[in-house]
């Protein structure tokens, strides 16, 4: 646990970093959408390398976690707030720990008119312990509705992270 808390404050210190590499005052768009994707490519890759295993599973999970954090931190960056982001990870935190199979947790910002919900689908037992739960996530953003399926498995501090 304390590997992967290090790993995980590496990758955020690395996210933070990224902010200075484009200046001060107004952010362009272009850069945005980088951020978001080398931070969601660094975060994604840190939490595959950890998770799965050793050896070349490390280097694959390390592969599979950067690719698929880099395209969510793109098209996340594009287009969610932090308030959105905020409100569907409290949702999605929330509907992990409390809520039962089927139960669904909607979250919604009012200013922006984006909202989303989630809804556990199944929870079990990882081959290494840890409590698991597969869910289905669904975001509107400005009418265009995406849904997603995820696995997201519980640490010993009690935060769920994505597998």
């Amino acid at each position: 646990m304390k590997r992967i808390s290090k790993t995980l404050a590496t990758a955020g210190m690395a996210c933070f970093l990224l902010q200075g590499c484009t200046g001060i005052g107004t952010i362009s768009r272009e850069d945005k959408l980088a951020q978001g994707a080398i931070a969601g490519a660094i975060v994604g890759g840190a939490l595959g390398y950890e998770v799965f295993g050793s050896g070349s599973g490390q280097l694959l999970g390390l592969a599979i976690g950067a690719a698929a954090g880099s395209g969510a931190g793109y098209v996340l960056a594009d287009r969610l707030t932090q308030l959105d982001l905020r409100s569907m990870n409290k949702s999605t935190y929330d509907g992990l720990t409390a809520k039962p199979t089927g139960e669904t947790v909607a979250w919604n910002n009012p200013d922006t008119g984006n909202s989303g919900a989630i809804t556990p689908l199944r929870t079990f037992l990882s081959n290494d312990g840890k409590l698991c739960r597969d869910y289905r996530r669904t975001v509107n953003i400005a009418g265009e509705i995406q849904h997603t399926t995820h696995t997201a498995c519980r640490n010993g501090h009690g935060d769920w992270l994505h597998v």
